[in-house]
Formats: structure tokens, C-alpha cells, sequence
């Protein structure tokens, strides 16, 4: 009986969609008792062997994989990088952790680029997003109904509010809205900005297909409702963009524009404008991350911020993903990096408009530090690869 190697790519597209329901994963592990929720956080580094092994044998092995300049240079940037990684991280755990945050997207994007799957097992792959989607559209009204008290009974067996001291799911109110109750609800996932970014990559996963096409609009429920609003400038971003595109001329201004990030990177350094009192609180706390001990030209913080670092309060978190780049691979990764992602998304369509929505909504939130993101994101190129197909069928 043989066995088809695809096979290992797609368990590893299952397992990493997968991960990302952090609460659905959780009430599975915890069914087997004592400490086996734990199980939950593996999930993803599984998936992430799966499609690793896939590509080294069938890509690698064989010499059919494609290199361009800029990949061999940002990889090769990496590997350097990774020396940092190693005198920085406090064990195997933070290791991994950093790894993710900084090197795995880049990755999973390089890998999907050049991957495929039959358009059978995507289509049970869309399939399980769209079951996902109608799950999680359920537990996020749920609150509604039951209040929130019992809301966090049902998904974890105790009531709690804000972060859950053991498992880390996140709830609360929304701050904006006064004249009502609304929640910023974990759903199965386990927060709500990782929820608003899973309707929305959803969204963008099965909007082209022609069995979701309309369908797919139901994803955007969960954007609606996750009352986040750096989920919402992705989505008016990617709009705006694509209302404005039918110009080939705009497109390329726009794609240029992207190097003007570094640009901005260094004025917020260098000039003092983390003192603008629209940003409030978020330039407070950049402004004391610049005591943080890296080079600008190439970083070497890596493994000691984010999530990777030892140290607790809002160098874990930092929200802005290019300060985070900066602390980590300083200014010439993040230069490789936008012509990485120039490179893989240009003439791809409304792929180039995702693209440049979820990096300036990076100015606000550390992307990578969702799971949810990480995961999906990625797919992005592989579904445009399977739609590719079917449109030259």
C-alpha cells in the first residue's frame, strides 16, 4: 500500500489551521485529564514539521526548489541573525518561541510559494475554515445570551474575566462603547483580536472560489463582532486599495511606497515623533522600549523580546511589528524583508492589497505573535497557486 507524500503536506495544512483554535484544541487535550491540555501548544510546531518534511523531500531532495536573490539573502541574513538567537534565548522553549515570531513566516510563505495540493484536499481544507468560521460565529454570541460569567464557564469549565491566570484565554468589555455591553470574546480561539483575524483571513481564503464565493461573506461576521480596531484597518485598508487599483500605475506606487517603512521607522527613532498624543499609551511604551539593548543597523535583541523574553510587561508584547523587526534583525532585515514580500505578492493580484493592509496595521500590532496570522497568512500563496489552476483549467 502506498502512501502519497502529499498526504503529509495536507495533515500539516489540517494541524496548523487547527492550531489556531487555541479553546477548541484546549477542551480536547483537557478531555484526557490532568495536565494533557497543555497538548494544545504543539499543535502548531507538529503541523509545522509535517510541511517542513514534505518540502525538504519532495522540494529539496529532489533540487526542485527556486531560490531567488532575495530569498538566499534574507535566509542567509537569518542564519547570521540566528547566532544572536542562540546567546539571547534561555532554553529550547524560548528558542522555538523566537524562531516563529521572527523566521517562520518568512518561511511558511517561501514553502507555499512553490507548493501545491490536489484541488480535492484544499477544498476539504476550505471546507473546515468555513465549519470553523460557523463555530466560532456561535460562541461569539453565545456571550449574549448567557452573560459573560457563565460565557466563561462553558469554555473552560470556570468563570474568569480578562486574562486567565493558567490558560491565558483573554476576555473582557470593549472600552469604546459606552452606551452598551459589548465583549471582546475568546469564541473557540482564544482572543478576540486572533478571532477578527481569522474571519478575515477566512474571508480571504474562499472569497475566489466559486463554491464559497458568497458564502465566504459570513466570515466577516466574526471581523464585525471582534471589536479590535487594528482588524478593522486591515479590512477599510484593503478596500481602499482595491477601489483605488485599476490604475496599473497606483498599483506600482503603491508597492513602492512599502520602502518607505524603514524611512518611517527611523524618523519614529530618531526625531522624537513617539511623542504625538493621538497614539497615547502605545508611544509612552515605545518610548521606553528605546532602553532596550540592540544595534539598529542589525538588531541582535532577538529571543529577548516578544514572547521569548524572560522578562514580563509590555517588552512581550510591544505591539508594532516592525519596532519588534527592528529589535530583532535591525534595519537591514527589515529591508530584505519588504522586497521579500514585494517579490512574492507582486503581480498577484488583490494578494499585493492583503499584503500591504496587514503590514501597516503592523505599525500597531506585533503580527506575528498571532497564531492565527502566522497560520493563515501564509495559505494566502498557496490558495492563489490552486487558483491559478483553476483558472487555466
Amino acid at each position: 500500500m502506498s502512501f502519497n507524500l502529499k498526504n503529509f503536506l495536507f495533515i500539516g495544512i489540517f494541524l496548523l489551521v487547527l492550531s489556531t483554535q487555541g479553546i477548541l484544541t484546549f477542551n480536547f487535550f483537557k478531555l484526557f485529564g490532568g495536565e494533557i491540555w497543555k497538548m494544545k501548544s504543539y499543535v502548531q510546531p507538529f503541523s509545522v514539521a509535517f510541511i517542513f518534511f514534505y518540502f525538504i523531500i519532495v522540494k529539496v531532495l529532489t533540487g526542485s526548489f527556486k531560490v531567488s536573490q532575495i530569498d538566499f539573502l534574507l535566509f542567509f541574513y537569518f542564519s547570521i541573525c540566528s547566532v544572536f538567537l542562540y546567546q539571547n534565548a534561555t532554553g529550547m522553549e524560548s528558542g522555538y518561541i523566537a524562531f516563529r515570531e521572527v523566521f517562520l513566516l518568512f518561511l511558511l510563505i517561501y514553502i507555499f510559494n512553490q507548493v501545491k495540493i490536489s484541488y480535492k484536499q484544499w477544498n476539504l481544507i476550505q471546507k473546515m475554515i468555513l465549519i470553523l468560521v460557523f463555530l466560532n460565529i456561535f460562541f461569539t454570541v453565545l456571550v449574549f445570551f448567557v452573560g459573560w460569567s457563565e460565557y466563561t464557564r462553558i469554555l473552560v469549565g470556570e468563570s474568569f474575566w480578562g486574562i486567565h491566570k493558567e490558560y491565558k484565554f483573554k476576555f473582557s468589555d470593549f472600552v469604546g462603547v459606552s452606551f452598551m455591553k459589548l465583549y471582546r470574546v475568546p469564541a473557540l480561539i482564544g482572543e478576540s483580536a486572533a478571532l477578527g483575524h481569522f474571519g478575515l483571513i477566512s474571508f480571504f481564503l474562499l472569497k475566489d472560489h466559486k463554491k464559497f464565493k458568497y458564502i465566504s461573506y459570513i466570515s466577516l461576521i466574526l471581523v464585525a463582532l471582534c471589536f479590535t480596531r487594528s482588524v478593522y484597518l486591515v479590512l477599510i485598508l484593503y478596500y481602499l486599495l482595491l477601489g483605488m487599483s485599476s490604475s496599473k500605475r497606483f498599483q506600482k506606487f503603491v508597492l513602492y511606497g512599502l520602502l518607505l517603512i524603514p524611512v518611517l521607522i527611523v524618523a519614529l527613532l530618531r526625531y522624537g515623533l513617539f511623542d504625538i498624543k493621538s497614539l497615547y499609551m502605545r508611544f509612552d511604551f515605545w518610548n521606553e522600549l528605546m532602553e532596550i539593548d540592540f544595534n539598529f543597523i542589525y538588531g541582535g535583541a532577538i529571543g529577548s523580546v516578544g514572547l521569548a523574553s524572560a522578562m514580563d510587561g509590555f517588552i512581550n508584547v510591544i505591539d508594532n511589528y516592525w519596532l519588534f523587526l527592528i529589535f530583532s534583525i535591525g534595519i537591514i532585515g527589515v529591508i530584505l524583508v519588504i522586497f521579500f514580500f514585494y517579490e512574492k505578492t507582486r503581480y498577484k493580484n488583490d494578494l499585493v492589497f492583503i499584503t500591504i493592509a496587514f503590514l501597516i496595521s503592523g505599525l500597531f500590532i506585533t503580527l506575528t505573535q498571532s497564531l492565527v496570522f502566522l497560520s493563515l497568512y501564509p495559505l494566502l500563496f498557496l490558495n492563489y497557486r490552486i487558483l491559478e489552476d483553476e483558472r487555466n483549467r
